[in-house]
Parts: structure tokens; sequence; C-alpha cells
């Protein structure tokens, strides 16, 4: 009578755990059943604005991307044109020395904001590279360059971070140091 009470025990549990796994079964089947299209859609309309949102961060990259392009061709573009005329006049002039600051002005701005703003920075040894151009640049005719940023009011055609470089250009790194504090207003 042992055997046939374990036996009819193990009958009974496996009965009920079949019963349970059935019950759980049915459970699943109406859970899934349970969601409706809706719910679907909430889904995809989670989907869609996570790849709207990855859209418009590369969007705003090739834009940031673009703007540094143009501001990098028109940079270029005025420093050749600057070039072109250095070239077929070789003397200095007023319109020569006018020109040549706007070049330098131009370069100098976009240098300082490529190398801090853009996606594609500058790195230090590119923008220590063109800021040495300018500095070229500046000292090609330092006597002339020092009058031209003598003369009265000259300081507010130029951006100040540009014409407090210029300055400081043609007063410590021009050979001959040419004494421009003695000309420049106050």
């Amino acid at each position: 009578m042992g055997k046939t009470k374990l036996i009819e025990n193990i009958a009974q549990s496996t009965v009920d755990k079949t019963q349970a796994c059935a019950k759980m079964a049915l459970e699943a089947q109406q859970s899934v059943a349970a969601y409706s299209l809706s719910d679907y859609a909430d889904i995809s309309t989670l989907a869609a604005v996570i790849i709207a949102i990855v859209a418009a961060i590369i969007a705003y990259w090739t834009y940031k991307g673009n703007a540094a392009d143009i501001a990098r061709g028109h940079m270029q573009s005025v420093f050749r044109d600057y070039l072109t005329l250095r070239i077929n006049n070789p003397t200095p002039g007023r319109d020569l020395i006018s020109y040549k600051f706007y070049a330098m002005e131009e370069a100098f701005i976009w240098a300082n904001y490529a190398h801090k703003r853009y996606v594609h920075k500058l790195n230090l040894r590119d923008y220590e590279s063109w800021l040495e151009t300018i500095r070229y640049h500046v000292c090609d005719d330092p006597q002339e360059t020092a009058l031209y940023l003598a003369e009265p009011g000259i300081e507010t055609v130029f951006d100040d971070r540009f014409y407090a470089f210029a300055v400081e250009t043609i007063s410590a790194s021009c050979s001959p140091a040419v004494p421009v504090e003695s000309t420049l207003p106050r």
C-alpha cells in the first residue's frame, strides 16, 4: 500500500503541475491578445520620435560642417585676392594696406572661430600656423603698417581682438621692432 500511495502522489503532483502550466499558458495567451493595435502604434510613435531626433542631430552637424566650409572658403578667397593684389602691386599704397588689413582680419577672425567652435575644429598646429601667417603679412611693411594703425579712428574699423593682435605684432614681432606705442592713439 505504500508504493501505491507514492505513485498516486506523484501522479497527482504531475497533474497539478500540468494544470498549472496550462493555466499559465492560457494567461500568457490572453495577455498577448489583450494588446491592441493602439499599443503597437504607441511603440511605433516612440520609434519615429527617436528616429526624428537622430535625424535632427545629423542635420545640425551637417549644417555646422557646411557653415565651416563656407566660412573657410570665404576667408581663403579674400586671402587669395589679397595675395593677387599684392603680387600685381609690388609698391605698397593706401589701398593695398587697407585690403591687407581687411584680409588679415578675416583670416584672424576665421582662425579664432574655427579653432573654438566648429564641428571640425582647427587643430592647434594649424591655428598657430594661421596666426604666424597673419603675423608675417602684418610685418610685411612695418613702417607703413605702424602709420596705418596710428591713424585716428582706425581702431574702430577693426575687431578689437584683431586690432590688439596687430598692434602687439608690430610692437613685438617685426624685425626691426617699430616703436608703434609712440604713434598709436591712446
